[in-house]
C-alpha cells in the first residue's frame, strides 16, 4: 500500500515525496506522506499530505482533524486520505471529502527553491538530531556535524527524499545556517559566549552603519555573529564591504566558515590564538572581546600612549585602534570599569585627546547568563576629538536599543551628526 501511494504521488509529478517525515514542527506526530511542490512565487513548499488508513469500514472523514493540524503546522494545500486503495480528497476547508481516482498534479509544478528559512532550519534540525540523544550536552562533534550539514545544504541542497536534493535560496540558507549552528551550540559550555544577545548585536552593527565600506574586521569573531549583522546592514545600505574574522576554537571556526558560504558579502576567517595578535587593518572593527583577563608581566602590552599595560581590556582596545585605518570606526564592548578604574586614567585621557569617542552606552545584564558584569558599548572614530553621547541604560535596555528604540535613535543621531566632521 505505502509503495503504491508513493508511486502515485510521483506519477502525479511530485519530485520530492517524504515518507513519515520527522520535522520539529510536527512534534511527536508525522503524516504518512508529504509531497513538496512549487507555489505561485516559485518557492518549494510542503504542498500535499496523504494519510493512509487500513479497513474499509473506517470513514475517511475521521482523518480530517489530523489533516487540519498538519495544514496549520506546515501550510499544505492539498490533502488526501487513502483507505484500502481508495483515494479521497479533502475540500479546501477540510470539512468534507470526495472520491478521487488519483492525486492531482502540482498546480505550479515542482521546480523551485527552498526559500523559507524556517522550513530549511526545520529540515536541517531534523537531520542534525537524527541518531543523537538531544538530552545530552552538545560538544564539538555535534557542532562539526552542524557545520557539515550547512556546507552540504549550501552546495548540494537539502535532501527531501532519498537521493533527491532541493536547492536552497542563498538568503534562506544564510539565515538557516546561522540558526542550525546556534541550535548545535545551544547546550554547550560555549553557548553564552558564542550566541550573544541579538539586540546587543544588532545595535552594535547599527552603530557601524555609517562607516560601512572597505574591510570590516572582528578579531574575536566566534561564529561570526557580529559580522553577519554587519553584512545585513551593508546589504540594506547598498554598501560594498569585505568581512574578516578571527577565532581560536577550531570547531567554532569551522562552523563560522560553513555559514560564510552563503554570506551575501565576501568573508574570510582565520585561526588566531593570540589574544593581542596582529589584527588585519580595517575601515571598521566590531567586536565582543573577552573581558577582564589579567595579562602576565612578561605579556604586558605597549600602548599607543607609551605606557605598558597588563590590563587586557585596555590592551585589546589599543590593539584594535592600531589596526584602524584613518577615518575608521571601532564599535567594541568593554567592561564598565574601563571607564573609571584608576590604572586606566592616563589611557582614557589619551583617547579623549586623540580620537573621537563618539558614544559610551552602559548596559546591565547584556552578557547574562554568561556573566553579570556591567558593560559599555564604546564607539570610537579615528577622527578629531569631539563630544561624546553618554547613556546608562537600565533593565529596559533591550527595548531602548531595539530598532526604533529611543536610546538607539538618540545615539545614532549624535554619532552620525554632520557637525561631527565625519
Amino acid at each position: 500500500m505505502e509503495m503504491q501511494v508513493q508511486r502515485m504521488l510521483e506519477d502525479a509529478g511530485y519530485a520530492f515525496v517524504q515518507v513519515e517525515p520527522r520535522l520539529p514542527e510536527l512534534r511527536n506526530h508525522c503524516p504518512d506522506f508529504l509531497g513538496w511542490a512549487a507555489n505561485a512565487d516559485g518557492e518549494l513548499v510542503p504542498w500535499v499530505i496523504v494519510e493512509v488508513k487500513q479497513g474499509s469500514n473506517k470513514p475517511p472523514q475521521l482523518a480530517l482533524p489530523q489533516l487540519a493540524r498538519y495544514r496549520d503546522l506546515l501550510g499544505t494545500v492539498d490533502h488526501y486520505v487513502v483507505i484500502d486503495d481508495e483515494w479521497f480528497r479533502a475540500d479546501d476547508g477540510l470539512r468534507s471529502v470526495v472520491r478521487a481516482d488519483a492525486p492531482q498534479s502540482p498546480r505550479f509544478g515542482v521546480a523551485g527553491l527552498l526559500a523559507d528559512a524556517g522550513l530549511v532550519t526545520s529540515l536541517l534540525t531534523s537531520a542534525l538530531w537524527h541518531g543523537v540523544d538531544p538530552r545530552r550536552g552538545t560538544d564539538a562533534s555535534i557542532l562539526d556535524k552542524a557545520a557539515d550539514l550547512v556546507r552540504s545544504a549550501t552546495g548540494h541542497g537539502v535532501e527531501l527524499a532519498p537521493g533527491e536534493y532541493a536547492q536552497v535560496a542563498p538568503q534562506a540558507m544564510f539565515h538557516a545556517g546561522r540558526r542550525i549552528v546556534a541550535a548545535a551550540i545551544e547546550r554547550s559550555r560555549w553557548e553564552p559566549i558564542y550566541t550573544p544577545n541579538p539586540v546587543l548585536v544588532s545595535a552594535m552593527a547599527a552603530f557601524a552603519r555609517q562607516k560601512l565600506a572597505g574591510t570590516v574586521v572582528d578579531p574575536f569573531a566566534g561564529l561570526g555573529t557580529l559580522l553577519w549583522a554587519v553584512a545585513e546592514e551593508a546589504v540594506q545600505q547598498g554598501s560594498h564591504i569585505t568581512l574578516r574574522g578571527r577565532e581560536s576554537v577550531p570547531s567554532v571556526l569551522n562552523a563560522a566558515e560553513a555559514i560564510a558560504l552563503s554570506s551575501p558579502v565576501p568573508v574570510r576567517f582565520e585561526m588566531g590564538g593570540d589574544l593581542l595578535g596582529p589584527v588585519a587593518t580595517a575601515d571598521v572593527i566590531v567586536s565582543l572581546p573577552p573581558l577582564g583577563i589579567r595579562l602576565q608581566s612578561e605579556g604586558a602590552a605597549e600602548l599607543l600612549n607609551g605606557e605598558s599595560a597588563r590590563d587586557s581590556d585596555v590592551a585589546i582596545v589599543d590593539a584594535i585602534l592600531r589596526s584602524l585605518n584613518p577615518g575608521g570606526r571601532a564599535v567594541v564592548l568593554v567592561p564598565s570599569s574601563f571607564t573609571f578604574r584608576a590604572r586606566g586614567e592616563a589611557y582614557r585621557r589619551f583617547l579623549a585627546d586623540n580620537y573621537r569617542v563618539a558614544a559610551l552606552i552602559g548596559l546591565e545584564g547584556a552578557l547574562l547568563p554568561f556573566a553579570s558584569i556591567s558593560t559599555v558599548i564604546m564607539v570610537i572614530d579615528d577622527a578629531p576629538a569631539g563630544g561624546t553621547f553618554v547613556a546608562q541604560l537600565a533593565a529596559d535596555w533591550e527595548a531602548q536599543l531595539a530598532p526604533g528604540g529611543a536610546a538607539l535613535e538618540a545615539a545614532l543621531a549624535h554619532i552620525e551628526a554632520p557637525s561631527a566632521g565625519i
